[in-house]
């Protein structure tokens, strides 16, 4: 077999390089319809809301988001579940069922 040259070289890592992009592009987008729940909302003008397990996701999928918007023509908004308040009774006067 032919020794590698540097040409080869260079077109195995551009390859590598554009496959290592391409499945983490892949990985974000499919994330971001398989994490979420989508419902489209008709009030003034089409909206569709996103509703994801946690504030991270949010956080994470915001870019994802305003490229739907601009690809699909309407606002897309982001949601997670707000998170429980912290319970600061003591446990003498906390209630338990």
């Amino acid at each position: 077999m032919a020794a590698m040259t540097r040409e080869n070289a260079r077109v195995i890592g551009v390859l590598l390089a554009v496959t290592l992009l391409s499945v983490a592009i892949g990985a974000y987008v499919g994330g971001y319809f398989l994490l979420s729940e989508a419902v489209d909302v008709v009030i003034v003008g089409e909206r569709r809301s996103r509703s994801f397990a946690a504030e991270w996701q949010v956080r994470v999928y915001g870019p994802a988001a305003k490229v739907e918007s601009l690809l699909c023509g309407m606002d897309v908004r982001l949601s997670a579940p707000q998170e429980p308040a912290t319970n600061t009774a003591t446990p003498s006067t906390a209630n338990t069922y």
